[in-house]
């Protein structure tokens, strides 16, 4: 009987002393952890790691505001580039992680004097050109290079890499006044620098892209898969001009369908405006088929630019001539707009379609047009880099010069407005 209950009372306490050692682990657990997370958040080891693996933020702007920042932070994005893309290739869902870090590189350089038609397409190939130059000369070590302190201390303005022409200058006004980024200098000669130190091998040292010119100029957008570049035979990717023979070949087909596409729209767009009986119908469909055939040159240019990767001059030869086809497309679209638009105020049922009213509509609307397309032809200079008061001045010296030799037609013309805007009769 005293065994019995024995027995029964170790079996009643072991839950308990079970129960008060899970409790006792778990407090042990709990205490572990937290010395762990305070030792993390104090900047010991934990944190040290998490900090060596964290990704930068995808909104992470560029840090200019030293040289030695401008130069971290453009070798870390081009190393972001080249270690997250190469291996898997472009992708659309890549394509706006991709811009983003390729637009931290892109704000280290001075671009300011690069055309803004072409300032995305050049700044991209420079950059590529400036890395590949700087993985093949000797750097100081990073702790030299110009920060904060040292700005500010010594008023440093400029800053020239040793042994090198390659220049981080402060730049004086502007939007990016106060900013450390490549000099304009350095920006344009970018090519020719690489092309000196082309032979020369790679440095051994932590983030260094070998091949990264080569592979910029080779590696298709999304919409051609990497794996049918590859697929080609060899001779499809010697390279004449600084472009691969796959890359003529794409550009010509390209530049084959575009033009075409325009030629048959344009063509087509007529037929059916003869056919519809309706002139409002007629009037619309003529101005919504040039609207089309308008924007065919830039989804060319996105094309060539994005997917096929076309470089170098070739690039600037091409993008100019397809934005200059755009630009005389919307002037001619505009001029046109004017009267389709006139004529469809006139085709409403209050208005006399030969009466003044009719007839100051239809000026006013080709006034404006004439407004419009003057207005785009200089926004479209600015944009090919032409500045804005030459522009102007050209314009004013132009209109003086008509004024002049027209001077009878200005006043029948001003008469006539005049005579519509009174109404006399």
């Amino acid at each position: 009987m005293m065994r019995l209950t024995h027995v029964s009372c170790a079996a009643a306490v072991s839950p308990v002393c079970h129960s008060a050692r899970l409790s006792i682990g778990r407090a042990t657990t709990v205490a572990i952890w937290f010395v762990a997370t305070l030792v993390g958040l104090d900047g010991g080891p934990l944190c040290a790691q998490d900090n060596a693996t964290a990704e930068p933020h995808p909104l992470q702007g560029a840090d200019n505001s030293s040289p030695r920042a401008t130069l971290k932070t453009f070798t870390d994005a081009c190393d972001e580039i080249y270690r997250r893309f190469r291996g898997e290739g472009r992708s659309y869902r890549s394509e706006a992680e991709r811009r983003a870090v390729a637009a931290r590189a892109l704000q280290c350089l001075d671009l300011s004097q690069v055309p803004t038609s072409v300032r995305n397409s050049v700044g991209r190939e420079r950059a590529v050109c400036l890395k590949e130059v700087l993985d093949r000369i000797d750097l100081p070590a990073e702790d030299t290079w110009p920060d904060d302190s040292q700005v500010s201390k010594s008023n440093i303005t400029r800053w020239r890499i040793p042994a090198t022409e390659i220049t981080i200058t402060k730049v004086k006004d502007g939007p990016r006044e106060g900013e450390f980024l490549f000099a304009p200098d350095t920006v344009e000669r970018a090519a020719e620098f690489y092309e000196i130190v082309n032979d020369l091998p790679y440095k051994e040292r932590e983030k260094v892209t070998p091949g990264m010119y080569r592979w910029f100029l080779s590696e298709p957008g999304w919409l051609l898969p990497r794996s049918w570049i590859q697929a080609l035979p060899s001779w499809a990717h010697a390279r004449w001009l600084g472009q691969a023979v796959w890359q003529w070949v794409a550009l010509i087909l390209t530049l084959i369908v575009g033009f075409t596409l325009m030629a048959v729209i344009y063509v087509f767009g007529r037929w059916r405006a003869r056919v519809v009986h309706s002139d409002v119908v007629r009037y619309l469909m003529t101005l919504l088929y040039a609207l089309a055939a308008m924007l065919i040159p830039l989804g060319a240019l996105y094309f060539v630019d994005e997917h096929v990767r076309i470089s170098g001059n070739i690039l600037l030869l091409i993008t100019f001539s397809l934005r200059m086809i755009f630009l005389l497309a919307l002037i001619v679209v505009l001029l046109g707009a004017g009267n389709r638009f006139a004529a469809l105020v006139i085709a409403t049922p209050w208005i006399e379609p030969h009466g003044l009213d009719a007839q100051l509509v239809r000026l006013v609307c080709r006034i404006v047009s004439v407004v419009a397309a003057v207005i785009v032809f200089l926004e479209g200079g600015r944009q090919f880099g032409i500045p804005l008061t030459t522009l102007v001045a050209s314009a004013g010296v132009g209109g003086l010069a008509v004024a002049l030799a027209a001077q009878d037609t200005l006043k029948n013309v001003f008469g006539s407005i005049m005579i519509t805007l009174d109404n006399p009769y």
